[in-house]
């Protein structure tokens, strides 16, 4: 009996149209690291002081930047040279920006990219047309999906709320530090990560090291677990 390797389309329903923008968009092979995520990504990592974010944002990058390197690489911080010749250090070549740019400023710059946004004020001017506020929005949203080569953003902050809501809902990568996060926040956190509390507080039981971190994807990856500790060990039986 003869077979065919022709996938049947059911033009009743939605049909796939191939999207030239978002050409660039893909996700890691099996076997990748479970810190090397797909292309473009907006991830954010939450932990207060000493939790061990920063370091866990640094190796995400390296794990990204060795499957697919990153062309540009830009630092948005309280203190951008301090913090760039610091913590950032290790990192070659990289673009402060003291306020977010124009949508064609990325545009004049394609290639894959990564926005590190560092214990950022979120009180952004709504002066201006466009203002600071709609340009975050428009950056973290659309340019992030559209630009060529990808966008990236990687937000490190110290309480989940020190993002903005609007920001909040386009993250698809939450990498949270059980001690160092308030407990009273856990309901708000896992309405974010789209979870019920009960099961957001069995997975913050499973970090039971001071650097432990949990990694819970939004959009995840056909083979590999939702929810992962420290990036990479699946968490069974619960998702």
């Amino acid at each position: 009996m003869e077979t065919s390797t022709e996938v049947e389309i059911d033009t009743r329903g939605v049909v796939p149209i191939d999207n030239p923008q978002k050409s660039s968009h893909c996700t890691p092979p099996e076997g990748c690291h479970g810190l090397c995520l797909p292309n473009p990504s907006r991830v954010a990592f939450i932990g207060g002081v000493s939790s061990g974010k920063t370091n866990a944002l640094l190796c995400t990058l390296g794990h990204c930047h060795a499957w697919m390197p990153f062309k540009h690489i830009y630092l948005m911080s309280p203190n951008n040279e301090t913090v760039r010749a610091g913590e950032y250090g290790v990192l070659d070549d990289v673009t402060c920006l003291d306020h977010f740019p124009t949508l064609d400023y990325f545009a004049k710059r394609p290639g894959r990219s990564v926005l590190i946004i560092d214990d950022l004020a979120w009180n952004l001017s709504r002066k201006g047309s466009p203002s600071q506020y709609e340009l975050a929005d428009r950056i973290c949203g659309h340019v992030s999906s559209h630009h060529e080569g990808g966008l990236t953003i990687m937000i490190a902050q110290q309480t989940h709320t020190g993002i903005p809501p609007n920001t909040r809902r386009l993250v698809s990568h939450w990498n949270l530090f059980p001690r160092r996060i308030a407990v009273d926040s856990i309901g708000h956190i896992a309405r974010s990560c789209m979870l019920e509390k009960a099961t957001m507080r069995k997975l913050f039981d499973f970090c039971d090291g001071p650097y432990d971190f949990v990694h819970i994807e939004n959009i995840p990856v056909p083979h590999r677990g939702r929810a992962r500790k420290n990036g990479w060990q699946n968490v069974r039986g619960l998702l």
